[in-house]
């Protein structure tokens, strides 16, 4: 059948290379090589390859001709896959080669066509945008093409036309007051930067980018506290990586006082869910940030806000007749509560955890949702499991199985399986 296919794929392959369709030739010769592969004959298998890349070839060649080079690096790209399929590594580097400079030529243009644009006073980012996104794809595709000096050379010096691309697209953002894009160019400049090895440019833009995003943040503060954040925390990102500490902290600061401000707002909105999950952040920040976590730290504060936020959310699922999202939520507030070393309440959610899940699996199982009563009683497993009840962890396990096999759940039934398994 392999055998079958391969020659169907071969002669339509030879008829479009005959008709010059090169595009098509190439893909069903690629066809033919696989189906050769399968049928385990491998001279047809390498034959079939080297059609293909030499279809491919053709096809990178007319496309340039034609001055579409971006179509004609992709055909070269696909061309250097066939070859090395064939195991043809020299005519794979060549035809790497060729698409490099496929790419590179699409980033002129589009370079020649935005440096016209500016010279009229007309926007020119979407031309520089499309010309730093080629050359970073001729620097990966030169250094695809081996790891030699001329190689390396050339992609670092596509890789510097991108970053001064991306430069320009930052600075008209910036100009703009769209500080979030100008922020992310930014970056993007500072990574072709990098990959070119101009370490004093990597920090000029990196700190460019920072300050983008730190503008961004102060724009939000009065619309939106969640975008604030966002881009307060980009703006550390950026600090961190070219190692501002002072910077770095600064804006650590400025998110975490409008992560505490959400949480307070969600609680007084009685979404209680969100608010948990800012208080969190809050409490990450101080501990993994700042490096305080006892009783009389912030981060203490902040777990057993975001703990309270949490039960709450468990309590109104409960009175929802919700009882596995109760215990979802229950088991949040135990998260918290360990994370303020508050092991006492801990312990009295793990236990209402637990009371949750056992009711939701026998409301489901009564309602004859085998499949959701399985799912209940395998989390109730987990929580016992967790807190080293091995015997209730294996009643309920037992459980949940008995609900899989009434459903044929294999999937579930082989999972708990591996869990009773490991606690042998």
């Amino acid at each position: 059948a392999y055998t079958k296919a391969a020659n169907a794929y071969k002669t339509a392959g030879n008829d479009y290379a005959l008709n010059k369709e090169y595009t098509s030739a190439g893909y069903y010769y690629m066809n033919a090589a696989g189906n050769y592969k399968l049928a385990q004959n491998i001279t047809e298998a390498e034959t079939a390859y080297n059609n293909s890349s030499k279809a491919y070839v053709n096809a990178g060649r007319v496309y340039t001709e034609r001055g579409q080079y971006p179509s004609s690096g992709d055909y070269y790209i696909k061309a250097g896959e066939a070859y090395k399929a064939a195991g043809k590594t020299k005519e794979a580097e060549t035809a790497y080669n060729n698409a490099a400079e496929a790419y590179k030529n699409a980033g002129d243009t589009h370079t020649k066509v935005g440096g016209e644009k500016e010279r009229k006073s007309c926007d020119s980012t979407q031309e520089y945008i499309s010309a730093g996104n080629y050359y970073i794809n001729a620097g990966d595709t030169y250094t695809k093409a081996g790891n030699n000096k001329t190689n390396t050379n050339a992609a670092k010096t596509v890789y510097n036309n991108a970053a001064k691309s991306y430069a320009k697209v930052g600075e008209a953002y910036r100009e703009q007051e769209k500080y979030a894009n100008a922020g992310d160019y930014y970056i993007k400049a500072g990574e072709a930067y990098e990959a070119s090895e101009q370490t004093n440019e990597v920090k000029t833009f990196y700190n460019k980018a920072a300050e983008a995003y730190a503008n961004a943040g102060e724009s939000y503060t009065e619309r939106g506290y969640p975008n604030a954040v966002y881009y307060y925390m980009k703006a550390c990102d950026a600090y961190t990586k070219i190692g501002d500490i002072v910077n770095t902290k600064k804006y650590y600061d400025k998110a975490v006082k409008y992560y505490q401000l959400l949480g307070e707002s969600y609680t007084k909105q009685e979404k209680y869910t969100s608010a948990g999950d800012y208080y969190m952040k809050v409490g990450n920040a101080y501990k993994e940030i700042y490096n305080e976590i006892d009783s009389s730290t912030k981060a203490h504060i902040a777990y057993n806000n975001a703990a309270e936020a949490y039960k709450n959310a468990g309590n109104v699922y409960i009175k929802q007749v919700k009882y596995q999202s109760a215990g979802d939520y229950y088991i949040k507030a135990v998260e918290a509560y360990e994370a303020a070393q508050n092991n006492k309440m801990a312990e009295i959610y793990y236990n209402k955890a637990i009371e949750s899940y056992e009711i939701a699996g026998n409301t489901e199982k009564d309602k004859r949702n085998y499949n959701s009563a399985g799912d209940s009683y395998t989390k109730a497993g987990d929580v016992y499991k967790r807190i080293d009840d091995k015997a209730k962890a294996k009643s309920l396990y037992k459980k949940a199985i008995f609900m899989y096999i009434l459903m044929q759940n294999n999937n579930g039934i082989e999972e708990l399986s591996k869990k009773l398994e490991e606690i042998k």
